[in-house]
């Protein structure tokens, strides 16, 4: 593969995106040591970017890492894991064109169907940061005298 490809786009460079790429994030660093896989533009047969991806110990490194973040994300409460969605979505507003572009690029779809695709992630986060505030639990008489019993949600993985 050569780097003429991401000449021609530089939307590519924008984001990080060079011609052999660690698919493997595992909250950590980025690595990946198992096959690479080669994305196609397939309106032109050409190659955009090699994506190397997870062997069994990147795999295994993640689920541990997963494991150790969830126990932290459960206890933080809804408004804030909302805030976090929030954020996320003000990050893929700033790369909309770019993310946009890339999804026109490997699927061949057109900039502004590439940009619709991007958008509905943007739509979830501001959904879902809503949420945050919303979800609430019931709050349920007790057979118990000056008792009350009270459902909280709490994420499950």
């Amino acid at each position: 593969m050569t780097s003429l490809h991401h000449q021609k786009y530089k939307f590519l460079s924008s984001l990080n995106i060079k011609d052999s790429n660690p698919g493997v994030y595992d909250g950590l660093n980025f690595s990946g040591n198992g096959p690479a896989f080669t994305a196609k533009n397939p309106t032109f047969n050409h190659n955009v970017a090699t994506v190397t991806s997870p062997d069994s110990n990147d795999y295994e490194r993640c689920i541990q890492n997963m494991l150790k973040a969830k126990e932290e994300w459960a206890v933080t409460p809804m408004p804030v894991r909302g805030e976090i969605v929030r954020c996320l979505g003000d990050e893929f507003r700033k790369y909309k064109k770019e993310l946009g572009s890339i999804i026109s690029l490997e699927m061949g779809k057109i900039q502004k169907e590439g940009e619709g695709e991007v958008q509905e992630v943007i739509d979830m986060c501001d959904f879902a940061c809503g949420l945050s505030r919303q979800l609430s639990g019931k709050v349920i008489p007790s057979e118990r005298k000056e008792h009350t019993l009270i459902e909280t949600w709490n994420p499950l993985g």
